[in-house]
């Protein structure tokens, strides 16, 4: 019990207020994640067990979407797509964090034991060169055990991203992404194989 008292609390009696505070903050948010998963869950084309939709996330044509077990979608990520008949597909053990948009509207697969951190950008169509065109999906596969790092931007002529591989922080990935490997960059360029 010392031990969790310590991640909120410092021992000094004028810091417990804000103790008590941020405590209690996280119970709530918990509380509102579990109920919002609760009510997601019914939406969905498919819903693993233990998996969660955290508050704040939005999330456009649920009855498309298949999530496997154990997958956990952070707070205020934004699924959408601009076809009503495109599908996404989230893999096992998968974790999706916060601030992430994802465009499965060229129909996006995404393996087991992905993970996609931080302010992530996934598009899966393009209008090309005028914005008001009618948008072409375009089909995005993020393979098994695939880490995409914060703030990376995948476009819609990637096509695939290979099983092992990282994409590094802040990579503009324009290109198909070969399995095993990292790349970086803008454009993206490998930078070592594993």
């Amino acid at each position: 019990m010392k031990n969790f008292l310590k991640n909120y609390w410092n021992g000094s009696l004028f810091g417990a207020p804000k103790a008590i505070w941020v405590f209690s903050s996280s119970v709530i948010m918990r509380s509102l994640d579990l109920i919002n998963t609760f009510f997601w869950r019914f939406n969905f084309g498919a819903f693993g067990k233990n998996s969660i939709v955290q508050y704040g996330a939005t999330i456009r044509s649920p009855k498309n979407i298949k999530i496997n077990t154990n997958v956990n979608i952070g707070r205020n990520v934004f699924l959408t797509t601009e076809i009503n008949s495109s599908k996404l597909e989230i893999g096992a053990d998968t974790l999706i964090n916060k601030n992430t948009t994802i465009d499965f509207s060229g129909n996006v697969k995404i393996g087991k034991k992905v993970t996609i951190s931080e302010d992530v950008m996934l598009q899966s169509h393009s209008h090309g060169l005028n914005p008001r065109n009618k948008p072409i999906g375009l089909e995005l596969t993020i393979e098994d055990n695939v880490w995409i790092g914060t703030k990376a931007i995948i476009l819609s002529n990637t096509n695939r991203i290979g099983k092992n591989s990282i994409v590094a922080a802040g990579t503009i990935v324009t290109k198909e992404v070969p399995p095993n490997c990292i790349v970086a960059g803008s454009p993206s360029k490998i930078i070592k194989e594993l």
